[in-house]
């Protein structure tokens, strides 16, 4: 693995094509170990990083001037599976921005799609992994709910913009993407599903052995909450650290619902994330590796008094990744800040001035306290 210098997304983009002699794919800066998040917050998406670096040809440019919205769709959606991507793959596989399949042949081909990419199967319900001989009535019946419901905006009602429908049994795009530009646009998405998948295996469980500690949570959606519950956004891709500072994003969302009984909840104050690690696994009110904690924002300048509490701490690593942390915030008789963790196997941090105090814990949510629309 070719380990990039850390000086910011250009320097490591230009390092990393000098060292190849081309221009690298995404899937080769993301491999690097360059910031993702920090190529995003200076430049968006990727396509327009290889832009800004006059690697994109006049063809390439037109294409990405004319779909960089549903580029940066493709590049950042949230995927609490693997399905989004493998439709993606699925419609690739079959020419399908230019000649729409029926979705009968996108599930068929996105069958395919998991027999060569075996490391996924544990993303499919249990009943339909034997995929040499699943039955293909009901593979595409499966297929239909998800992931193709939701690419048409199935489940996003506070979204009106979608970029497929089903119009006469077939998946189609609802961007115009004209003759001329066909085999590029359809590379230059190629290019963000590689992104997309190689990104997403690193959560896989690894085979014959299970996930450990703080580096492999396990995506199981919990139960459907009815419609009486409440929404609030839901951030998969940030993790609250339970052991020392960890990177996360928080430009990825999705909504989920949260059963009632914990007070008023606004969607502007409150999120749900997940926890990582056991560095706060003790106490009476332990958080263990994997739960779902119901997060309060706070506003640094009405946080009122946060000693005792249990809050996340957020501050940025050396490339510039923010990065967060669960501790219980003490404070001594000299009025130094102390993150203590409630498993004493852990070290406590001494506060300082690069880290800030964003978010206090609510409470710790049980599996049959979540649900996802």
């Amino acid at each position: 693995m070719i380990r990039l210098q850390g000086k910011g997304p250009s320097a490591d983009y230009q390092a990393l094509k000098a060292s190849l002699s081309r221009r690298p794919t995404m899937t080769e800066f993301f491999r690097s170990t360059s910031s993702m998040p920090d190529m995003r917050r200076r430049h968006g998406q990727w396509w327009q990083l290889v832009r800004d670096q006059d690697n994109l040809s006049a063809t390439e440019t037109a294409c990405f001037e004319r779909h960089q919205a549903f580029m940066k769709e493709v590049e950042s959606t949230s995927m609490t599976r693997s399905f989004k991507a493998v439709l993606l793959e699925s419609l690739l596989d079959n020419d399908g921005f230019r000649n729409p399949p029926s979705v009968d042949e996108l599930a068929a081909q996105a069958l395919d799609v998991f027999r060569r990419r075996r490391g996924l199967v544990g993303d499919i319900k249990k009943d339909l992994r034997d995929l040499d001989h699943v039955s293909l009535g009901k593979w595409v019946a499966y297929w239909k709910g998800n992931p193709i419901n939701a690419w048409i905006g199935g489940n996003k009602a506070r979204d009106n913009r979608h970029w497929f429908e089903v119009r006469d049994g077939r998946f189609q795009p609802t961007l115009q993407v004209t003759k001329e530009e066909f085999d590029t646009f359809q590379d230059m998405i190629q290019e963000l599903v590689d992104y997309r998948l190689a990104a997403y295996e690193p959560r896989l469980p690894k085979p014959e052995a299970e996930p450990t500690s703080a580096e492999i949570l396990p995506f199981n959606r919990p139960q459907t909450i009815n419609a009486d519950s409440d929404e609030l956004p839901y951030f998969p891709d940030l993790r609250i650290a339970c052991g020392h500072f960890r990177s996360g994003r928080t430009d990825v969302d999705e909504n989920c619902r949260i059963a009632p009984g914990h007070g008023r909840l606004d969607p502007g104050r409150h999120f749900v994330a997940r926890a990582i690690g056991d560095s706060m696994n003790g106490g009476k009110h332990p958080v263990l590796d994997g739960d779902y904690l119901l997060l309060e924002l706070i506003d640094p300048a009405h946080a009122g008094s946060i000693s005792g509490d249990t809050m996340v701490v957020e501050r940025q690593d050396a490339g510039g990744d923010d990065q967060y942390l669960l501790r219980v915030v003490t404070k001594s008789p000299d009025g130094r800040y102390v993150l203590k963790a409630a498993n004493p196997d852990y070290p406590d941090y001494e506060a300082d001035e690069e880290m800030r105090t964003v978010a206090r814990l609510k409470e710790v949510l049980r599996e049959n306290e979540i649900g996802f629309a």
